[in-house]
């Protein structure tokens, strides 16, 4: 969408109904702005949602979570009062990129942290956590790949040399999974890892 200025765009998660596919139907449209929106269905129909917001009490960006009935039930008003479920320092900020059903009540997620170095020069990291919906905590991001992990190769920017940004999980099998990522904002890759989520095999 146009920003204010007339001059720079701006952007906004829609989500679709595409149960007849030559005629998507929106059902849902993001707060402009908001990256990051992913959601999950649990065995019970409720739907979680983790959000991203940003300024304020957000900073740069940090994670936060809800539930609702139905993806039809939500509107901006409702994400707005989602709670917190991560607290980066001012130069840092957050985003989940996928969430997984691990067990009843547990749900795996992948994500990436980033921080700004002086000169605005950005850091990303692929990271997991384990959220659990009964307490609505997680626990510590713990980084799974990193740039250097990798071999060198171009980057859109010099900002963006130190740039991963995943872009989802495939389990293999209980000790190994494939992650795929974005690089420096101009490359893809896939990777072999150890399987952060051993239990979704369980």
């Amino acid at each position: 969408f146009p920003e204010n200025d007339g001059k720079s765009i701006g952007w906004q998660t829609v989500v679709y109904d595409i149960s007849i596919f030559k005629f998507p139907v929106p059902v849902f449209r993001g707060p402009k702005g908001m990256k990051d929106i992913r959601f999950i269905e649990y065995a019970d129909g409720c739907i979680g949602v983790f959000s991203r917001p940003q300024g304020g009490s957000a900073g740069r960006g940090t994670c936060a979570y809800l539930e609702c009935d139905s993806i039809h039930t939500l509107n901006t008003e409702k994400l707005s009062g989602a709670s917190f479920i991560s607290s980066p320092d001012r130069n840092s900020w957050e985003g989940i990129n996928q969430p997984f059903i691990i067990g009843r009540d547990r749900v795996g997620l992948l994500g990436h942290m980033a921080w700004m170095e002086k000169g605005e020069i950005r850091h990303y990291y692929a990271v997991v956590s384990e959220f659990s919906r009964k307490t609505l905590k997680k626990t510590p991001w713990c980084i799974i790949a990193c740039r250097n992990d990798l071999p060198i190769g171009p980057s859109k920017r010099e900002d963006l040399t130190d740039v991963l940004f995943p872009g989802g999980l495939e389990f293999i099998s209980a000790r190994e999974a494939v992650l795929y990522l974005g690089v420096s904002d101009t490359q893809a890759w896939e990777c072999r890892i150890t399987n952060p989520f051993p239990d979704i095999y369980a």
